[in-house]
């Protein structure tokens, strides 16, 4: 098959034109975390309070409740406190359930042992439900630990993890429960935090947040056929934030010169395509109907994930491949990724995993495009370059430039707040900037002899022990860091003061 082809309706007589030409790359887009938050900075701060107060019989296992109606911002919230460097620093153990309208138990206490990484656990999914409750039980015990529970319906449910999962051990443990049902807060912890009920955002946030979808949307003077196409959006989503995205998404695939044009033809197709007071599902219906045959071919295939799942990007390229719903050549599964990140049908992926695809092309405003991003694989893809862009990915934890030709990083890659690894092939990283303290594995750096990066090193100010892989046997070791010579010679060498790396493989120039 060849590349996704060109659809003839109204919505996307134009894009076609930006769909065919890929190297033309839309205005960089502000995606951040915080896009999906606008207006709740009240909601966020007060979160974090209740998160971390330890005092009196806040040290007791609290339950807080985000309530709201559905497509409102609950999960989008809950999840831009959950990603917090300095929450996770609180706390010792963190999960994210979803759980839906008809979970078990027995694969909810599963997928919570999955995420809480117990050494030496092995067949959970062969459990049954008492093995896995005191599995569960015997883990959370003695730790101060948060538990997201996204999405809960059922009230029994709750019950019965209170009472035979959840251990207190009065150390400040915490439960976050997003749910629709207004009935479940006051039944679970009454007595402590009062729920956070989210609202539709008003007018001004709303603008706000449409105008992180493309910069035509805060233009100073906006021609008449951009305003009608903003008033549109703005009405159709009524005040949900992820409507608004979606929405706000469908002009993401023009340039700035072209958003007159296609502003009037976006404006038909909602007024046409979409009720008054439309659900979320209409929302995403018409952004997938609206796409070229293949484009929509491929977006759908998405639907077979699990939702809230990690979908591997080069996994997805094999099926789309398999399918024959891409190009074998010419890239053609890359060029359809990167056009349905740009329409917004992807800005919730967190796994990007391109590892053997031949120098893929990365956009300059990656960072903007897909801001949930949690890890970036590159390995033995031969790129010589990383955009400066990835600093904006503020929920990146993994990053791995193994086997490319990258020798330098930008500078923006300190930004990146919640990096917690990073692997790389003799890439130099000198700079009298600060390294995140959040790093745990350092792997490749190239560092010259009077470097500062060696002072930088000796920063980490959290004890954990430090272990090496040196000519392939592990060893324990903790304040030594290993290092590489020019003649390919292994020696330790000590570092003041503690230092949290688990890993720590340089090469001395």
């Amino acid at each position: 098959m060849a590349d996704p082809e060109v659809g003839t309706s109204p919505l996307n007589a134009e894009r076609s034109i930006e769909a065919s030409s890929p190297s033309e790359p839309p205005q960089a887009r502000k995606m951040k975390d915080e896009s999906h938050v606008v207006g709740r900075d009240d909601f966020a701060n007060k979160l974090v309070s209740q998160l971390i107060d330890k005092k009196g019989d806040h040290a007791n296992l609290r339950v807080i409740s985000v309530v709201g109606e559905g497509a409102i911002g609950k999960t989008a919230l809950v999840r831009s406190v959950y990603n917090r460097a300095d929450i996770k620093n609180h706390f010792d153990r963190c999960a994210w359930v979803r759980v839906g309208p008809k979970p078990k138990l027995v694969h909810l206490m599963a997928d919570l042992l999955k995420q809480l990484m117990v050494p030496g656990l092995r067949d959970v999914d062969y459990k049954d439900k008492e093995k896995l409750s005191e599995e569960v039980l015997r883990v959370l015990m003695g730790h101060c630990y948060l538990i997201v529970l996204d999405d809960l319906c059922d009230l029994h449910l709750m019950d019965k993890l209170i009472i035979n999962v959840f251990a207190d051990s009065r150390n400040g443990s915490r439960v976050i429960v997003t749910t629709c049902n207004p009935d479940i807060p006051s039944s679970i912890d009454p007595w402590f935090f009062k729920p956070l009920t989210l609202s539709p955002l008003d007018r001004e946030q709303s603008e706000k947040l449409l105008g992180k979808c493309h910069p035509a949307f805060h233009a100073v003077d906006p021609p008449e056929e951009l305003l009608r196409l903003k008033e549109m959006i703005l009405s159709k989503s009524g005040g949900s934030p992820p409507k608004i995205l979606l929405l706000g998404g469908l002009l993401s695939a023009t340039t700035s010169d072209r958003c007159t044009e296609l502003a009037n033809l976006l404006t038909i197709g909602l007024t046409n395509g979409l009720p008054d007071g439309p659900t979320l599902h209409d929302v995403v219906r018409l952004g997938v109907d609206d796409l070229p045959k293949g484009l929509k071919q491929c977006a759908l295939y998405l639907t077979l994930f699990p939702k809230e799942s990690d979908i591997p990007t080069r996994r997805l390229f094999r099926l789309w491949s398999a399918e024959n719903l891409v190009s074998s050549a010419s890239n053609g599964a890359e060029k359809c990724f990167e056009i349905l990140c740009r329409r917004g049908t992807q800005s919730l992926l967190r796994v990007l995993d391109l590892e053997g695809v031949y120098k893929p092309s990365l956009p300059e405003e990656l960072g903007n495009i897909l801001p949930k991003l949690k890890y970036l694989g590159l390995r033995w893809t031969l790129l010589e370059r990383l955009p400066k862009s990835v600093g904006l990915l503020s929920r990146l934890e993994t990053l791995d430039l193994k086997y490319t030709n990258i020798s330098d990083l930008p500078d923006s890659i300190r930004e990146a707040e919640n990096l917690r690894h990073l692997y790389m092939t003799e890439v130099n990283l000198d700079s009298k900037k600060s390294l995140n303290c959040n790093i745990q594995t350092i792997w490749g750096l190239c560092v010259g002899a009077g470097s500062d990066m060696l002072e930088e090193l000796g920063k980490f100010d959290r004890s954990q022990e430090a272990g090496s892989n040196v000519d392939g046997q592990r060893g324990t070791r903790s304040n030594q860091a290993y290092f590489e010579s020019g003649d390919a010679s292994i020696s330790p060498i000590a570092i003041e003061g503690s230092i949290q790396l688990a890993f720590i493989w340089l090469r001395i120039e």
